[in-house]
């Protein structure tokens, strides 16, 4: 996550300026040693205020060097106000889980193997767009465990409709037993349950009926 911050110090003066200024490289190290990376500093001269862009992979991260900054700035007898801040996250990553199933009537070895030769396509098609996808088969049911990952929801929803044409073209018609996914995309899957519906290039009726997960608030 990225967080980018305007600070002023309390009671600057010149002297105080001029001294935080030339603890910098101390600080860099401080961060560094903690995982905070400095992308970028623009002071502010005439106020004495400094805006610091800087990126780590977790919170405590950030909070080890923050405190340990602070401390290092109390040392030398300085202490700074944040008067503006803002936080950029990481995009969450969405993951998807299927399980599909060839319908009766088309449990063969023939469709099958045609379903297996599909996947190459599929994966190259999702590649492009930044989805990874996990397959474990359960040839003996003729089944399929499918887990998808991916930070962009339109990239998936265009992944799915790719296979859905792909698979009803080849006339691969399946059921979904069971599906977990994020609160953020039963929408997308609604959509997808009406189109296929209509459609018949995959069947999601066993789906309609799951109970939906509870929304959690997080504060």
């Amino acid at each position: 996550m990225k967080q980018i911050i305007k600070f002023k110090l309390d009671n600057p003066t010149f002297e105080k300026w001029e001294l935080y200024k030339g603890m910098i490289p101390m600080i860099d190290q401080v961060c560094t040693e903690n995982r905070l990376f400095i992308e970028s500093r623009v002071p502010i001269d005439d106020e004495q205020a400094m805006i610091v862009t800087s990126f780590a992979n977790n919170e405590s991260s950030i909070i080890n060097a923050t405190v340990k900054v602070i401390l290092l700035m109390q040392a030398h007898g300085l202490s700074a106000t944040v008067i503006d801040a803002k936080r950029i996250r990481n995009p969450a990553e969405f993951v998807i889980k299927l399980c599909m199933k060839l319908k009766l009537g088309y449990q063969t070895k023939q469709h099958l193997d045609r379903w297996q030769s599909l996947s190459a396509t599929t994966d190259d098609f999702a590649k492009i767009r930044s989805i990874k996808i996990e397959r474990e088969w359960d040839l003996a049911n003729f089944a399929l465990y499918l887990t998808c990952s991916f930070l962009n929801p339109v990239s998936w929803t265009q992944v799915c409709f790719f296979a859905g044409h792909l698979y009803g073209t080849n006339h691969l018609y399946f059921d979904v037993d069971e599906y977990s996914q994020p609160i953020e995309q039963e929408d997308i899957l609604d959509e997808l349950i009406a189109l296929s519906s209509n459609h018949r290039q995959l069947s999601f009726d066993h789906v309609l009926n799951v109970p939906k997960p509870k929304l959690i608030m997080k504060g």
